[in-house]
């Protein structure tokens, strides 16, 4: 069995615990995730969230595995909260160690859609969607292609919106000098403006 660390930047470090051995370390992890899916399924997210944590913050050779697993619920419970940068970087962090489970890549999806990036929640589902049916888990691939058909909509629906509304074409010349009177009249730079070209 493949075993691994976790980076120090991704817990707390004030309340990292060391145990004696693997096992001890693996038999911490499973508890507190354990824990919080009970709290999870409780709807109290931010107390799961906290149990997640805690198993991640167990030093020690853990099973890439459980991390992705701890990884993936504390991004579903960050889901919960709203937390979407969190969330995500929770669920990239999932993919990284277990890139063949479906699971974070459906989480993914789902934080992308949340964002209304429906292109990549597309990408993100169509991978696990491949991901789900390799594992032969029908009814993740019933969910997974329910999500997917709504986000292609939606991804459909925004590029035709873009393609027939003027508003995203080029900006007039007198469009871009009448913005830069506004700016310096009401003394902000152009990172400021939140009408700014990106």
């Amino acid at each position: 069995m493949e075993l691994l660390r976790v980076r120090a930047s991704e817990v707390d470090a004030s309340d990292v615990q060391v145990l004696p051995s693997n096992r001890d370390a693996t038999n911490a992890a499973e508890k507190a995730k354990t824990e919080g899916n009970r709290l999870f399924r409780a709807n109290d997210f931010r107390a799961a969230e906290k149990c997640y944590t805690n198993g991640l913050q167990v030093v020690g050779a853990v099973d890439p595995m459980m991390l992705a697993q701890l990884f993936n619920n504390r991004s579903t419970a960050r889901w919960h909260r709203q937390a979407l940068a969190n969330a995500k970087q929770d669920a990239k962090r999932a993919a990284e160690l277990a890139p063949h489970w479906s699971k974070p890549h459906v989480r993914l999806g789902a934080i992308y859609a949340a964002k209304t990036k429906h292109a990549k929640a597309v990408a993100r589902l169509e991978m696990a969607l491949g991901l789900a049916s390799a594992e032969h888990d029908k009814v993740m691939v019933e969910e997974i292609t329910k999500k997917m058909s709504e986000c292609r909509l939606r991804r459909d629906e925004e590029a035709r919106c873009e393609s027939e509304n003027l508003a995203y074409g080029p900006m007039s010349s007198n469009e871009g000098a009448f913005r830069a009177a506004n700016q310096a009249r009401a003394g902000l730079d152009e990172t400021e403006d939140p009408m700014a070209m990106t």
